[in-house]
């Protein structure tokens, strides 16, 4: 398989090369009658001798055009990589697709049966042409698969397809481990379930723990078959059953165990216990489902399956081709980073209006512009695509593969300092500190270079005074974070501090609200923990009262500076109101 992978590359190196070498060649003769502008007439007319530089010139060229790789950019030539029975069993001859013409009903329809997926190379008089490359390496897979099955259906039926199928599972729990370092994960678990007073035995791919987020894994390694690559409308909604409508049914029943026990006990297939969790213990549950086959404009419109019955249920699952797992586990540095783009990737589901090629779209959207969809959609469009997303990740990979000369890896849009503060955060240990990392990149550029700036200035001034310092952000309402740095035993005043981010919490309004604590050193560096607030405190009186002091103090803080608000800025006490509704009136 590895040599017949091999050889579909170097099919599609051959033809690349015959069209890059034809290109240079059409430059040369560009420039040859910019240097010389009579040439062609000389030579037409053959009334004129050359001169010594245009005879040169002219030499040059044809001994390049003599040394290129075949006459036609689109020829194959046999070599140590493509042997002549690779090129031969991947060739058709003229005559061989008659059928695609010959349909009664629908001669040469697009959807007809056609060798060209399996046999894209023509052969003609003992020479080999291809004329669209990207063919081989496209329906590579299928090729191969059908391959085996011709030569070994016995082997393919009993132990090819399960092979295959614990590969995949593998390599998707491997990449996902690599976006989520220290994780725990687990392949090939089994739990019991009731359903009707009867045990039943039910098998989940693969489980991943990490921080206070579950995945549970689902891997399909089934292949959409040629009639449903036609468009043929039963095929192809048989196989998105099957690969994509069943995984998530597989995947959710997993969750709904988890949730539905105190204790949900996973074991392998010989019935040993292999892991024990906790609903309780996770914020959330992802439900993953990763394919071998990329219909990629299948998986990334959920939203479509659903409008045809399938994919039943209030959330939606991340339905992900292996191969664009590996490339997003390649690009993704940090495990909150990877955490945010899959609540954004998810979300996206239920804006149907965006119209994607693949999975890699919406992660160059997610590096350069956050996926923040809902923003893009204020304006007088009913559909939008996003075009042109992957040019630096394809160059990216071309210079991996020495395709071209130079291509930086994308990175996620946030400033070093920033990166460096999140990664600081995330290695601290503590529960839900992958979470607190992701959300401090969903703000705006603006208020995270004010909280870098605001961090520095905190722990500056701490070590200056030895007072306890702090910043805040509030994310819409949705979440909020106080960052404060103290010299003091931060665990002993652990209660005090959760009162103060408490009292944030509430002010804001925030369901969710993160206090990251910094212990500066004489050094300038900092010791740093975290703690999640979850479920914003109920109204109270005593409440509403403290928060109106801070209110005050605030305002006679910025007050004190010298500064008088305009009537209609917003009051410096930070209730979100105007300066004329609130402390100035």
């Amino acid at each position: 398989a590895k040599e017949c992978l091999d050889g579909f590359v170097e099919l599609g190196a051959q033809i690349n090369k015959g069209f890059a070498q034809m290109i240079a060649f059409a430059g040369q003769i560009r420039e040859l009658l910019a240097r010389y502008p009579d040439l062609l007439t000389k030579i037409n007319e053959e009334s004129a001798g050359l001169s010594s530089g245009e005879s040169q010139a002219l030499e040059e060229l044809m001994t390049y055009r003599q040394e290129m790789h075949a006459e036609s950019p689109f020829e194959a030539r046999a070599n140590d990589k493509l042997t002549a029975a690779l090129l031969d069993k991947v060739s058709s001859a003229w005559g061989d697709n008659s059928a695609f013409l010959d349909s009664p009903k629908w001669p040469g329809w697009p959807t007809n049966p056609t060798v060209v997926t399996e046999k894209p190379v023509i052969r003609h008089e003992g020479r080999h042409f291809c004329f669209v490359p990207q063919v081989v390496l496209r329906n590579a897979l299928e090729t191969l698969d059908g391959w085996i099955k011709e030569s070994d259906k016995e082997y393919y039926d009993n132990k090819y397809q399960k092979a295959r199928g614990s590969v995949l599972e593998r390599l998707a729990l491997e990449h996902l481990s690599a976006l989520l370092p220290g994780c725990q994960r687990h392949q090939g678990l089994f739990y019991t379930t009731i359903d009707r007073g009867v045990a039943i035995r039910t098998e989940l791919d693969g489980l991943i723990l990490f921080d206070d987020v579950l995945f549970l894994v689902e891997a399909k390694s089934g292949l959409f078959s040629r009639p449903a690559r036609r468009g043929a409308a039963e095929r192809v909604k048989k196989h998105v059953q099957e690969l994509v409508d069943d995984s998530y049914r597989q995947a959710k029943r997993a969750r709904e165990f988890v949730g539905s026990v105190e204790q949900a006990d996973f074991f392998d297939e010989r019935g040993n216990k292999v892991v024990s969790v906790r609903g309780s213990d996770f914020r959330a549950m992802y439900l993953v489902n990763v394919t071998l086959d990329c219909e990629e404009r299948i998986l990334t419109h959920l939203n479509s399956l659903r409008a045809c019955s399938l994919l039943k249920g209030e959330d939606w699952p991340w339905t992900v081709f292996i191969n664009d797992l590996r490339v997003i586990s390649e690009i993704l540095e940090s495990p909150g980073e990877f955490l945010l783009y899959l609540d954004r990737r998810i979300r996206a589901n239920d804006i149907p209006q965006f119209a994607v090629f693949d999975e890699l779209d919406y992660l160059m959207h997610f590096l350069r512009d956050g996926l923040f969809l809902e923003d893009v959609l204020h304006g007088e469009y009913d559909r939008i695509g996003l075009s042109g997303y992957t040019e630096l990740l394809d160059r990216y990979y071309d210079f991996k593969a020495d395709l071209v000369s130079s291509g930086e890896k994308p990175r996620f849009a946030i400033g070093e300092p920033l990166r460096a503060f999140v990664r600081r955060i995330e290695a601290c240990g503590c529960k839900g500190a992958s979470g607190v990392g992701a959300r401090l990149m969903m703000y705006d550029a603006s208020e995270r270079d004010t909280a870098v700036f605001q961090i520095q200035r905190i722990v500056s001034d701490c070590l200056a005074d030895g007072k306890q310092h702090d910043v805040t952000l509030a994310g819409n309402g949705r979440h909020g974070i106080a960052i404060v740095a103290i010299r003091e035993n931060a665990s002993r005043l652990m209660p005090q501090l959760e009162d103060f981010a408490r009292l944030r919490q509430y002010e804001v309004g925030a369901p969710i609200y993160d206090l990251v604590i910094l212990q500066p050193k004489s050094n300038g560096e900092y010791d740093l923990m975290v703690k999640v607030l979850r479920g914003c405190p109920d109204s109270s009186p005593n409440l509403d009262r403290r928060v109106q002091e801070v209110r005050d103090l605030r305002y006679k803080r910025s007050i004190s500076s010298g500064t008088e608000p305009e009537r209609n800025d917003r009051c410096p006490c930070k209730s979100g109101k105007k300066y004329k509704k609130c402390h100035g009136a």
